[in-house]
């Protein structure tokens, strides 16, 4: 069985302290022998399991409870007992002090009454003699002078009379009760030819009497006695602090409590720290006992398993996703790029049989080529279809390739200026009103000036084709919600965009045109986001809006100015 060592503290503080510390240490405890000892280096086995740490908090409570609940029974009994014996031991120095008492004046009042004759014995009326009653008096006087508290007599049970009763102006002097106790007391010491005592609490009033016989020639002729008020030896008597006992269990209940804080504090810790480290890593587990903190511990151990296990169920489905878009998107491309090369090559090819069969007919027999098969516009006809076919390829290459973009200073409403201009042409044919509301106190950018020219150009295009006769078109630049953006509007009045295709309208070769690449839009989008920017589709006041957001300095974002597919 391995040995558990519960010197955690001292043994961490051997193998990590400094040698200064160490001695430092023995000095303060008055140990200087073991000086030596600690001034040694010390390497001991790291305790990794520590006791408590598989005790449950309620388990540790409820023994700090007990312990607690001990501590105050023992105290209580302690107190009682001592109290107890505290009583018992007034009461026995009392008896044995008034025991020495009354048997002096017992000897004394014998050796009295021994010089009257066997014949006066019981002549009552020497009890009235003054010189006799002086001489009791003056006996028992003088004993009480180390008694000063006591109240003591000599009854003469013959004479049926007290020939001395001294009272003390004390509270012994005072007991009322007393006198009755005290008949009772001699009766029985002259009975019994013995000493007698009682100790008789009675309302307010404690006591104690002893009586011992006189006994003359051998007969008991009265009883010498004593009465002494316990009230007054208890209240001289020291009583009880039970202060330090409260004290001593205050001082083990904090040292309890700090203990089980502290044990309490070392299993949040460890929590804790394995939180930090599942922040990281959800794959590690926090270590687990069996405290209700471990029972907590393990729950959150069950649910990082859960969230890995849907983490990686997750990934999983997204990778799947990932995949099944990228085929739908690599289908629509190869869709797209097959119509738009079909429509040309079925005319190149029709072209190509008419003048296959031509120089045919040449080869068996006729001498010239019909005039009709080939001509310049037939000629024509398949260089253009050729040429829309490597405007096609070119646009493609344009998402395939990875090509630099030249960030330069450019005035953005130059720009619009220019792209205006180009389109004068459709503009005028179409009657189209342009509307500049350029707010911008700095229009210059560090954009690629010929991409976004085309971004504006094919934005232009789409919004005169869009528009009837007479259309308006409205261009806004303005400071974005961001100070280090700015914001371009192309808005017209045309028929708006349904939400069906406003949200493929920026897929390749989609279009809603009967003519057209479906390129355009997917160009755009590719440009802005090479320059780090967005651009957004919005419902204008008549028609439709298309918002650009741009940094004004595309050199400070992303580290990169190459753009891809």
């Amino acid at each position: 069985m391995q040995r558990i060592d519960c010197r955690a503290d001292l043994r961490t503080f051997l193998c990590q302290a400094p040698l200064d510390d160490r001695v430092a240490l023995a000095r303060r405890a008055n140990i200087l022998h073991l000086a030596p000892i600690l001034s040694m280096k010390w390497k001991f086995p790291p305790i990794e399991n520590r006791r408590m740490m598989n005790v449950s908090l309620r388990s540790q409570i409820f023994v700090i409870v007990i312990i607690l609940v001990v501590a105050l029974a023992a105290s209580m009994i302690y107190v009682t007992a001592t109290i107890g014996l505290t009583r018992e031991s007034i009461i026995r120095f009392d008896r044995e002090r008034l025991s020495s008492l009354t048997d002096d004046l017992s000897r004394r009042y014998g050796s009295i009454l021994n010089f009257v004759s066997p014949a006066q014995v019981g002549n009552s009326s020497l009890a009235e003699r003054q010189d006799l009653t002086k001489l009791v008096y003056n006996i028992t006087e003088e004993r009480l002078q180390n008694a000063m508290d006591v109240r003591a007599g000599f009854f003469h049970s013959v004479w049926n009379r007290q020939l001395a009763d001294i009272k003390p102006a004390g509270p012994s002097g005072d007991i009322v009760s007393a006198d009755h106790y005290l008949r009772i007391v001699l009766q029985l010491t002259i009975d019994q030819r013995a000493q007698q005592w009682g100790h008789y609490e009675t309302g307010s009033d404690n006591f104690i009497i002893v009586a011992s016989p006189v006994i003359v020639r051998n007969n008991v002729v009265g009883a010498a006695w004593a009465v002494d008020d316990l009230a007054a030896a208890y209240s001289s008597s020291r009583p009880f602090d039970v202060r330090p006992l409260f004290q001593l269990a205050l001082v083990v209940g904090i040292l309890l409590s700090s203990f089980f804080v502290i044990n309490l504090r070392r299993e949040v810790n460890v929590v804790r720290r394995g939180l930090e480290v599942m922040k990281t890593d959800i794959s590690k587990h926090l270590p687990q006992s069996r405290s209700e903190l471990g029972h907590i511990a393990s729950s959150i151990n069950g649910l990082a398993d859960t969230i890995v296990a849907q983490m990686a169920e997750r990934e999983a489905l997204q990778q799947t996703i990932q995949h099944g878009e990228k085929m739908a998107s690599l289908g629509q491309l190869i869709a797209g790029v097959a119509h738009e090369i079909r429509t040309p090559l079925s005319v190149i090819k029709t072209r190509v049989q008419l003048w296959q069969r031509a120089f045919g007919s040449r080869k068996r027999g006729t001498k010239e080529i019909p005039a009709a098969v080939v001509t310049p516009s037939s000629m024509k006809l398949v260089v253009d279809e050729l040429d829309r076919m490597d405007h096609i390829v070119r646009k493609l290459l344009y998402f395939s390739k990875q090509r630099k973009l030249h960030f330069a200073r450019t005035n953005i409403h130059a720009l619009l200026d220019s792209a205006l201009a180009t389109l004068e042409e459709p503009l005028r044919s179409n009657r189209v009103r342009i509307t500049k509301s350029l707010s911008l106190n700095d229009p210059l950018l560090y954009i690629d000036g010929p991409e976004m020219k085309e971004v504006v150009l094919n934005l232009l295009t789409n919004a005169i084709e869009a528009m009837p006769l007479d259309g308006e078109m409205t261009l806004t630049t303005r400071a974005g919600h961001d100070p280090s953006t700015v914001e371009l509007c192309i808005e017209d009045t045309g028929k708006k965009i349904g939400f069906d295709v406003s949200k493929n309208m920026f897929d390749p070769f989609f279009t809603t045109k009967e003519t057209g690449t479906g390129l355009g839009l997917s160009i755009v989008y590719e440009i802005v986001r090479a320059h780090h920017g967005t651009i957004q589709y919005s419902h204008g006041k008549k028609g439709s809006c298309f918002t650009i957001t741009l940094p004004r300095d595309c050199r400070n974002h992303a580290g990169t100015s190459e753009r891809a597919l």
